[in-house]
């Protein structure tokens, strides 16, 4: 569908499962905007991890 030109919205808690879906992710963290990128740049963010995988 990114091909396409397509937006969707994926609500899922466990984040390695999207970063073979995405280009692009927003975090969201009690509320709020935590951060968002790249899945790589997700995944090396310091509070991603503290507050997903328990880093």
């Amino acid at each position: 569908m990114r091909g396409e030109g397509l937006t969707f919205l994926i609500v899922e808690h466990r984040l390695e499962m999207l970063f073979d879906f995405v280009a692009h992710l927003f975090v969201m963290h009690l509320g709020s905007l935590l951060a968002q990128g790249s899945p790589a740049e997700i995944a090396a963010n310091p509070q991603v991890k503290e507050v997903y995988f328990g880093a």
